[in-house]
């Protein structure tokens, strides 16, 4: 449950960014899908699978079915967490640079 929740913030911080830059919410939620989308893309390739944020909602079931070990999404979770951070520090900057 914690990774989906996890993935959800990932997406919330995305999303916020996203409408940052673009000023109006279905230009926000148009690059939002744009990055799970690339994630899903980026998801193809096996070695960068366990460094993906959305591993963090595909791998959810086999966490709880024991066939996924949870030390193997530890670096999806530090990017994660980095990533989010990210997303919204620097829609803060965007923010306080544009004039209302």
């Amino acid at each position: 449950m914690f990774c989906l929740w996890l993935f959800g913030l990932f997406l919330l911080a995305a999303l916020l960014f996203s409408a940052t830059l673009t000023g109006n919410s279905y230009g926000g939620l148009l690059i939002t899908g744009a990055v799970v989308v690339v994630c899903m893309i980026m998801n193809i390739i096996p070695k960068v699978h366990r460094y993906n944020p959305i591993s963090l909602a595909t791998d959810n079931m086999g966490l709880i079915m024991n066939s996924v070990e949870v030390s193997s999404l530890y670096s999806t979770i530090m990017i994660s967490c980095l990533l989010s951070l990210i997303f919204v520090f620097l829609s803060v900057v965007i923010f306080r640079k544009k004039q209302l």
